[in-house]
């Protein structure tokens, strides 16, 4: 085992290798947003929004310098939070309706409806789409 594979976590070794070869990652798994308790949807989104501090964090340890950072930008009176790099926006969003919610996302370079991440992991594919473009 390299001392590499010691310092730096999978993702940032992901980070590094796509900066290395300039590969595309396969696209984020993504499914229909969902209605589900209001409870049950902010605790979820709570999961995305702290995966994706911990993405952030992790992708700008790998960027050279000569890049722009990964940002994380939290709302202004709504649950939602944007990672920028560039130009490019993935927002996640939470809806609700009564006593219902359900977590939305938006990518500024698709064009989808009513999706979002199947897992609190699909932040690192998110993160690295957005480093890749």
């Amino acid at each position: 085992m390299s001392s590499r594979e010691v310092l730096y976590t999978p993702f940032m070794n992901r980070i590094s290798l796509a900066m290395q070869t300039g590969t595309v990652s396969a696209d984020p798994e993504l499914v229909s947003s969902s209605r589900r308790s209001l409870a049950r949807a902010v605790d979820d989104w709570n999961a995305l929004r702290g995966r994706a501090e911990h993405v952030v964090a992790e992708a700008n340890a790998m960027l050279p310098a000569s890049m722009p950072p990964v940002a994380l930008c939290d709302e202004v009176g709504e649950l939602a939070f944007t990672v920028l790099h560039g130009n490019l926006v993935v927002r996640v969003s939470l809806a609700r309706s009564g006593a219902e919610g359900w977590v939305e996302l938006e990518r500024s370079w698709a064009a989808e409806d009513g999706v979002e991440p199947g897992e609190p992991s699909v932040m690192e594919d998110l993160v690295l789409r957005l480093i890749e473009r």
